[in-house]
Formats: structure tokens, sequence, C-alpha cells
């Protein structure tokens, strides 16, 4: 059976994007990033949008944008912010409304991958590179209780499609 709606969560640089866009060719369904999405509609970057109104500004725009983008589209696959799960109760929400994946890639991954990208990621841009591993260790302690309320749990990306044929959702 596939479901409608995926939502796909994780630490920032898990690879929620990739693995999202892998999961839509693979289901034939639309793919879209929830930040991207708010900074259409905010135009605006979302450093900006945190500079302006910071983080708790933030999360009330980004819980009202996953609620509003929920309703107004019945299929899609979604990658989340880091955060997303974490406030407003959005993972209820979420798990209420589609198919929650739990993308937990390892920290030392991520770490890598954020050291590249850390200028678009405001919570770390601030950040020394040797201070991001210890950051996303303590973040993840801090989320994976939210993370864990996923329905399906996978340890990378390219995993995601054989994770559900094994819990019997049909893929291509």
């Amino acid at each position: 059976m596939l479901p409608n709606r995926i939502f796909i969560i994780g630490l920032p640089g898990a690879g929620k994007t990739f693995a999202g866009k892998l999961l839509a060719e693979e289901l034939s369904l639309p793919f879209f990033d929830l930040d991207v999405v708010i900074e259409e509609q905010s135009a605006q970057t979302i450093s900006a949008i945190f500079d302006e109104i910071g983080e708790d500004g933030f999360r009330k725009m980004e819980a009202e944008t996953l609620r509003s983008f929920t309703q107004q589209n019945p299929q899609f696959i979604l990658a989340c912010g880091g955060g997303t799960p974490c406030f407003a109760e959005n993972m209820e929400y979420m798990n209420a409304q589609g198919l929650t994946i739990y993308l937990n890639e390892m920290i030392e991954v991520i770490a890598r991958r954020l050291v590249i990208e850390k200028a678009y990621r405001p919570l770390i841009a601030k950040l020394d590179d040797g201070q991001i591993q210890s950051y996303l260790i303590n973040l993840k302690a801090k989320r994976e209780p939210f993370y864990l309320q996923a329905k399906i749990v996978v340890d990378n990306a390219t995993q995601i499609a054989n994770k559900l044929k094994l819990v019997g959702v049909a893929t291509r």
C-alpha cells in the first residue's frame, strides 16, 4: 500500500533531502523540502528569518507552514527541518497525517557534511568546525525522543526504499 504523504525527519545534515528525492523517484510522488517551502512563501532565507524573528518565531512559522502545506497537498514526500518534529506538536501531527521516517545517520557523517554547509545553517553557522560534532551529539540527545516516534527508522538515506519494502509498503 502506497502512503500518500511521507515526512522525512532527522538531524540537520542527515540527508533528508537526498533521501526524499530518491524516494520520490521510487514512489512517483512529488518531493518538497519544508525549508524551501518556507523560503518561497516568506521570500526570505531561513537564516534571514532566524535573524529577523528568532528561533521561536521561526518555529511558529514552520508549524503553520507544515499544516497549510499538508492541507493543500494530498500526496507528497516532505523533507522536514531537523527541528520540525520537536515543536508545536508537529510530530503528532505528521504521524496523524501520513508516514514518518526517521533518518538516523551517524553523527560523524553528518558533522563532515555540516562543516561544508554551515554558512547556510543558522544554528551552527557560528560554531568552529571542531565544535560541530559535540553540538550534534547534544542536539541528538534532545531531539531523538521526538524522532523515535516516527513510524519507520532507517540508518541512512540509501536504505529508505529497501526498508519500506521490508515493512510492506509497495514501491515500484
